[in-house]
């Protein structure tokens, strides 16, 4: 049997099931069915809450995992449908259900086991059988037939991993001719409160498999651990054999070790003693196992219950939203390679249905890391389908206020508990614009405007007698802080972020013409309301007489400050200059390292090379010593810390690697210039540190890019110009130039001096 995902218009004629109660186990849900002689295959719709896992005669119908994805279930339920190879004769679909996040148990910090869906995990099933032609023949549903019972998952969560007892897995229970004796019939019950929609994004898959060293364990004193050599976003692979019945294995994953040699594993937001554990109890039969209904972050696995790992084999499986990458880079400087590389890395493992912040510690879909992060994201991989999803999970989201909370999906948390903040929160309009201009998708400003136009009005009645607004997060996690900085003016960076937000809403309605019954020249009132913001942020936190911005609340110069008013076009054109030379000094004067957080160092290089110091952007960002990238790859890191210091709390997360976007725009110069890159810029920042780098994304016309080398005082550059689209070629001492399809070289003699 083989099946393929499918997306065909389902009418739904079944009943939502469930086993009535919520015990701690995975309840397995079974039917049988007889096709008749005409069946020659089959369309599988399944909706399963939180998370489920489907066969058709003890087969999984999917290489999908954690299926099917997190939404706002108040509002919207995802489905996931698949074409399957099925003939006449008898069948049995079976239908596990895991929690996820819709019937969360383990108390956290984010209440998810309080959202207000919360509710008996229920399932909703139909399977249209079809004739040779493709015809439905019958129709096979979720209801009253259906029967259950305790699985040998016998608990899991996202936050405490699974515990699986082999001796509870009643062998055949999913295929023809089991008897299920015992088994207790379904209740039917009420539907969710979020309408269905089928699930269109990529799935989360196992993407790649690998092996593990062992450490310690044995006569070494030290306990028996695993190593896959990297972070990575998964689970374990467990292959027992020869272990006594009723062997419990404890697998506890982490990111580091302690120095007994064990995992560490601890958070201060989730209330469970066994965070990131799972535990497999052996039967009689030897045994391959992986968790169902769990993920975490981890490069460590230490195994508890056997003294060394005879009988024992481990491996990682690497899975995430299966999502195509659409470019590469190459650099002559081995540490901005090393950022491309480890950023790639932790953007996959951070992508579990929505954009997660880590694997580890919360996965949760905050909107201030995609706020920063997005553009380079979206130049590395194929984030259409996701982030268009991840969209109307903020609609979905969104109060009746017009409230974005900090994290989306939300179960109620991060409307009031760190907000508001428009420095996270404008990630809406602000993502809503670049998708729209990525993939050239107009029809998403007419989906998504009304809601982000109602967000933006909540955050204009919030603006101050000062004519500015503030938020509660600001620059977070410069370096020496563990959160928002105490010496920031939290005014700066919610009022840059609000102006950004109001410019690209207003250029999105014009540019593709929406309108609402109100008749309001939108456009025109927000650009009104940026130019203001803007004003008040020169009046009230420009130091004339320094030409530098600060405050009273400042007490020091923070370069973080200074960049977001000139990064986000707030900064009158003739203080620009002013105001990025006193950056550069400030840069200079600290032995070229960087003292911004995670806002600042998305637009601090961009900043430099477009205002003439291409150079000490350069080397800020290959800067070895901390706080640096640097300094991150000398220790032996593969993916971005959360934090500079050696105390970070997660050693995966993609906020600080922001700035890869400059690596490909400016380092090796290739910029988008019109929607779907109909046209975009070939425009290097050749500086004497640099003998190369390149560029190249597979757009929507095909394969594009530039590569550049440099000799001595001689520049060689290559453009490749897929059809229906058009290159401006700048380069040093040379007038633009504008080509197009095409594979195009240059050589320029560079200045000297």
């Amino acid at each position: 049997m083989t099946t393929t995902e499918a997306e065909p218009d389902v009418q739904w004629r079944g009943q939502w099931i469930s086993t009535g109660e919520d015990g701690p186990a995975a309840p397995l849900l079974r039917r049988d069915l007889t096709a008749g002689p005409d069946v020659r295959s089959a369309q599988l719709h399944v909706a399963g809450l939180g998370l489920h896992r489907t066969t058709l005669d003890g087969a999984p119908v999917t290489d999908a995992r954690l299926e099917s994805g997190l939404s706002h279930y108040g509002a919207r339920v995802l489905y996931s449908s698949y074409s399957v190879e099925l003939g006449p004769g008898d069948h049995t679909i079976g239908v596990e259900l895991g929690r996820g996040f819709y019937a969360m148990t383990t108390v956290n910090v984010w209440r998810w086991e309080q959202a207000p869906w919360r509710d008996l995990r229920k399932a909703l099933v139909q399977l249209e059988l079809l004739d040779a032609d493709g015809h439905v023949v019958d129709v096979v549903t979720s209801d009253a037939h259906w029967r259950w019972t305790s699985g040998p998952t016998r608990f899991d969560s996202y936050y405490e991993g699974e515990t699986f007892d082999a001796r509870m897995d009643p062998v055949g229970w999913d295929s023809p001719g089991f008897t299920a004796d015992g088994w207790a019939p379904v209740e039917l019950v009420d539907p969710p409160t979020g309408r269905l929609v089928p699930q269109r994004h990529e799935p989360v898959r196992v993407v790649q498999t690998h092996e593990m060293s062992w450490l310690g364990g044995g006569d070494s004193g030290r306990p028996l651990v695993a190593d896959v050599g990297r972070n990575l976003a998964g689970w374990v692979q467990v292959d027992v054999s020869g272990l006594p019945a009723g062997t419990t294995l404890g697998l506890q994953h982490g990111e580091r070790l302690r120095p007994d040699g064990s995992v560490e594993a601890e958070s201060v937001h989730v209330a469970s003693e066994r965070f990131n554990r799972s535990e497999v109890v052996t039967g009689a039969e030897p045994l391959r196992w992986e968790p169902r209904f769990s993920y975490t972050g981890f490069r460590y696995v230490q195994v508890d219950g056997v003294a060394d790992p005879t009988g024992v084999g481990l491996r990682a499986r690497h899975a995430h939203n299966d999502v195509r990458e659409v470019s590469t880079f190459r650099c002559s400087d081995e540490v901005l390679s090393w950022i491309d590389s480890a950023m790639r890395l932790t953007v996959r493992n951070n992508l579990h249905h929505v954009p997660t912040d880590t694997p580890v510690y919360e996965k949760n879909g905050w909107t201030g890391d995609a706020q920063v992060a997005a553009e380079a994201m979206l130049a590395q991989f194929d984030l259409s389908r996701l982030f268009t999803k991840w969209l109307d999970d903020m609609a979905d989201s969104q109060d009746a206020k017009g409230l974005i909370p900090v994290i989306v999906p939300s179960p109620g948390w991060g409307y009031r508990e760190l907000a508001p903040a428009p420095e996270w929160t404008t990630l809406y309009p602000y993502l809503l614009d670049r998708v729209v201009d990525t993939y050239d998708r107009p029809d998403l400003a007419e989906r998504h405007l009304g809601p982000v136009l109602a967000y933006l009005d909540h955050e204009l009645g919030r603006i101050t007698s000062d004519g500015l607004t503030s938020g509660v997060l600001g620059d977070y996690l410069a370096p020496g802080s563990h959160g928002t900085p105490p010496d920031d003016d939290l005014r700066m960076a919610a009022s840059c972020y609000l102006h950004r937000a109001l410019v690209l809403t207003a250029d999105l309605v014009e540019r593709t013409g929406w309108r609402d019954d109100s008749g309001t020249d939108h456009a025109t009132r927000l650009r009104d309301a940026a130019a203001s913001l803007a004003t008040a942020v020169h009046r009230e936190l420009f130091d004339a007489e320094q030409g530098l911005y600060t405050s009273d609340r400042e007490p020091r110069y923070r370069q973080s400050t200074n960049i977001l008013p000139v990064a986000l076009g707030l900064t009158p054109p003739d203080e620009v200059g002013r105001v990025v030379d006193r950056l550069a000094r400030d840069l200079t004067e600290r032995g070229d390292h960087h003292d911004a957080g995670c806002l600042g160092l998305s637009e601090l290089f961009g900043v430099l090379t477009r205002h003439g110091h291409a150079d000490l952007a350069v080397r800020v960002a290959s800067q070895v010593t901390p706080p640096s990238w640097g300094a991150w790859m000398e220790s032996g890191e593969q993916t971005l810390r959360e934090m500079w210091g050696t105390e970070s709390r997660s050693l995966n997360h993609y906020f600080m690697g922001a700035m890869a976007r400059w690596l490909y725009d400016s380092v090796a110069g290739v910029r988008r210039l019109a929607p779907g890159w109909r046209e975009f810029a070939v425009e290097p920042a050749v500086v004497e540190s640099l003998t190369h780098a390149s560029y190249f994304y597979d757009g929507p016309q095909g394969r594009l890019g530039a590569a550049w080398e440099r000799q001595e005082r001689t520049l060689w550059v290559e453009v490749v110009v897929p059809e229906r689209t058009r290159v401006w070629v700048r380069l040093p001492g040379r007038e633009p130039e504008s080509s197009g399809p095409g594979t195009w070289h240059f050589t320029v003699e560079l200045p000297t001096g």
